[in-house]
């Protein structure tokens, strides 16, 4: 397995391979754990439906932090920025010829949803 050098990762579900930083930071466990939960829900390579590529990312964090958490590893305020900013970005690549105004809001509801709840649970270390 590659090793990253600046926290970035990335996963082939259909080669089984992916390139993480060392853990040796929350942030980059964080990264590594998250490239490995795209493994285990089999995501396969980034395509051209944004929101389906945000819904993989979410649920790719998801996992992370319940590992982390699970663990006792203290997830922080910084991270679940980062994971937010990582799915807003996916979200913003969403044309207004891609999506009408109620598809885009209708899709996104229940991303918007599991963001907030990774927030409203960062205190707890389950």
């Amino acid at each position: 397995m590659p090793v990253e050098q600046d926290n970035a990762g990335h996963a082939n579900a259909e080669s089984g391979s992916f390139a993480a930083p060392e853990p040796l930071t929350r942030e980059a466990l964080y990264v590594y754990l998250h490239e490995c939960a795209h493994l285990m829900c089999n995501h396969v390579s980034r395509d051209d439906n944004h929101i389906r590529t945000a819904y993989c990312e979410i649920e790719a964090s998801e996992l992370a932090i319940q590992w982390m958490r699970a663990e006792g590893v203290y997830v922080s305020k910084r991270l679940l920025k980062y994971v937010e900013r990582n799915v807003f970005h996916y979200l913003g690549l969403c044309t207004r010829a891609d999506y009408d105004e109620d598809r885009y809001y209708t899709e996104t509801a229940p991303l918007m949803e599991r963001l907030e709840k990774l927030g409203r649970s960062n205190w707890s270390l389950i």
